[in-house]
């Protein structure tokens, strides 16, 4: 994994706050990095091994590892293993593994974690996301779909149909870091952001 910019938080190469780079520096721990998900100054990348790494800011615990302020280099998320998907949103992140249950920790606020209660500092099986086939967090929510395509929202207001979305979708998909928003591909083809 390489990165470049300027840190406002650490989150970036594990250079200290403010250092810029010019390009291409690797992130030292992460050779086997097979997925990356972004959040509000903060990174997790699922490894090879099915583990879980974070770095960056640790607002809200999102860096899943207890309560250091920040990281410079990715620390394990603790207690995760064998997972198939990682995905963070502004200040929570969701992983789920190849037994198909949820584990989510950070931020709460909005419910994102799967329901209420405090967040976390530390990854926890989420048991209303235990339905999910796959989930993506996205600002201060999150979405699944269920086995039979159901459209599902971590707010608690949110009814299938709502902004247009459908009642049921193939899949999941990301309309951009920061949007907070995500879409869903119809059965028929068609992607419908909302």
């Amino acid at each position: 994994v390489a990165c470049w910019g300027t840190s406002s938080s650490e989150e970036l190469c594990g250079r200290p706050s403010g250092a810029p780079t010019s390009g291409g520096e690797t992130v030292s721990g992460l050779a086997l990095a097979t997925q990356l998900s972004l959040g509000l100054l903060f990174a997790c990348a699922r490894l090879g091994d099915g583990s879980v790494s974070c770095w960056g800011s640790n607002l809200d615990g999102v860096l899943g590892a207890g309560t250091p302020p920040r990281a410079r280099l990715p620390v394990r998320a603790r207690g995760l293993s064998n997972v198939r998907s990682v995905t963070a949103g502004l200040s929570h992140v969701c992983a789920q593994r190849d037994d198909g249950s949820v584990w989510c920790w950070g931020s709460n606020e909005q419910q994102q974690l799967g329901g209420p209660g405090p967040g976390r500092t530390a990854p926890a099986v989420s048991e209303a996301l235990s339905v999910a086939r796959e989930v993506i967090a996205v600002s201060t929510s999150t979405g699944w779909l269920t086995a039979d395509g159901a459209l599902r929202h971590s707010d608690p207001t949110f009814r299938p149909g709502d902004f247009g979305s459908p009642t049921t979708a193939r899949r999941l998909l990301s309309c951009g870091v920061g949007a907070g928003i995500f879409s869903v591909e119809t059965r028929g083809g068609e992607v419908i952001c909302y």
